[in-house]
Parts: C-alpha cells; sequence; structure tokens
C-alpha cells in the first residue's frame, strides 16, 4: 500500500474455514431452536437465521465471498 507505506507480510484465507463454522452455528440453532422459541422470538426470525446461515455457509465454501486476515508492516 503506497499511501500509508505499507508492506503485505502475510495473507491467510479461512473462508473454508468459516464456512465449517458457520454450519456448526446452524446446527447448533437448530438443536435450540424449542429454547430460542421459548425467548419469545417468531417464526420469521428463525426462518431469517436458518436463510442467514446457510447463505452464508453456502458463499464461503464456494468462494463466492470471503474471509482473510492481513499483516501488513510498515516500510523502513
Amino acid at each position: 500500500m503506497r499511501a500509508g507505506n505499507l508492506n503485505l507480510e502475510h495473507q491467510q484465507d479461512f473462508g473454508l474455514d468459516y464456512a465449517k463454522t458457520l454450519r456448526c452455528w446452524h446446527e447448533r440453532f437448530l438443536t435450540n431452536q424449542h429454547a430460542i422459541r421459548r425467548l419469545g422470538y417468531s417464526e420469521e426470525f428463525m426462518r431469517m437465521w436458518r436463510f442467514y446461515l446457510s447463505y452464508c455457509e453456502g458463499g464461503f465454501a464456494e468462494r463466492t465471498i470471503g474471509v482473510s486476515h492481513l499483516v501488513f508492516r510498515r516500510a523502513g
């Protein structure tokens, strides 16, 4: 990055790992759906979160969306 005088030292893409994380969150969400409903959340809320978790898992699994960890070092 020229403007900030930074050099990219390391980049790690972990989108596929994040897809697995989202799958685990989705499974836990489904396992606990009765407890979540008892807290007063609606069916619309439940559907929205199931859709969101599924959509994001698919996006990361297919590499349509990604997440990375970047390490920059100031030059000089």
